[in-house]
């Protein structure tokens, strides 16, 4: 049988297209694999995070009910164990305001000695004023408060039921997402980074699997958002960053600039500014 010139192109065009497909899948898949390689890698890296900073939580308490030398002590056992280098500068900082406060406590027991368990209201008077006076009393007390505020943010998250773990899900728009981060009830929840099928990579916040709160979304060819996330769209305040270097500044609203916002060109120079809407610019501002 006498195989026709058109039936054999076409054939081959078929044949060739085929080819392509695959050798797209193939590249594609590698390159799934390798940034689901790098996520795992980040979660590890984000447990020990986790694990490091409930430890200093747990110290800090301590800190705050003024046990001091044994929060200096468990300070100290924390600085010694292989913890990461970028971690030790805020432990060191702790050891310092617990020697701090020690050295401040052996000072007023050594002036109650003096005054046989009493003390006075003049030594209470002088401790008032060098406490008042002392630049480094004073950035003692703030580091203090500010370890309070620290404690009871973290105490606020670790009452969230809710642990770190690795999900593949659909999202709105049928895409797959491979994430890892914090879940509850078997949806990505609180902290999380996703890969999308589509080769974006979402970091930011999350609620029942969908984007909710600050975020950013790194897309394929190097453009990213950064800004707020509602119900899995971008919507709020938020800046878009385009790889030559221009970018846009203000509102969005259903994935969609709508607002007041202003857009730049690379060198930071103002192209448009005023009211935007469904991605349009439709009152411009001088």
């Amino acid at each position: 049988m006498k195989i026709s010139k058109t039936l054999i192109i076409t054939l081959c065009i078929v044949f060739f297209f085929l080819i392509t497909i695959v050798i797209y899948s193939n590249v594609k898949h590698n390159k799934l694999k390798k940034e689901i390689t790098q996520l795992e890698t980040n979660y590890i890296l984000l447990k020990e995070k986790i694990s490091n900073d409930n430890s200093l939580v747990s110290i800090d308490s301590l800190l705050v009910s003024g046990e001091y030398e044994t929060a200096l002590n468990a300070y100290e056992k924390q600085f010694s164990d292989s913890i990461k280098d970028d971690d030790k500068d805020y432990v060191q900082f702790r050891i310092k305001i617990a020697k701090q406060f020690m050295n401040l406590e052996e000072k007023t027991v050594r002036e109650k000695e003096k005054t046989n368990g009493v003390v006075s209201s003049k030594v209470l008077n002088t401790l008032d004023d060098s406490l008042n006076t002392s630049k480094s009393y004073d950035s003692l007390y703030s580091a203090l408060e500010k370890a309070k505020k620290q404690l009871y943010t973290a105490k606020k998250q670790l009452k969230r039921k809710s642990v770190v773990g690795y999900l593949t899900f659909k999202n709105s728009k049928k895409h797959t997402l491979h994430y890892v981060g914090h879940v509850n009830k078997e949806k990505a929840s609180g902290y999380g980074i996703a890969i999308f099928d589509t080769g974006g990579r979402y970091e930011g916040e999350w609620t029942n699997n969908k984007r909710e709160g600050k975020g950013v979304f790194y897309w394929e060819d190097g453009e990213h958002y950064e800004g707020d996330y509602k119900n899995d769209l971008r919507e709020g305040k938020g800046t878009y960053f385009w790889t030559n270097g221009k970018k846009y500044i203000g509102g969005w609203k259903n994935d969609e600039r709508e607002g007041e916002g202003v857009f730049y060109n690379k060198k930071g120079k103002i192209l448009a500014k005023g009211i935007w809407e469904k991605d349009k610019l439709v009152n411009p501002i001088n």
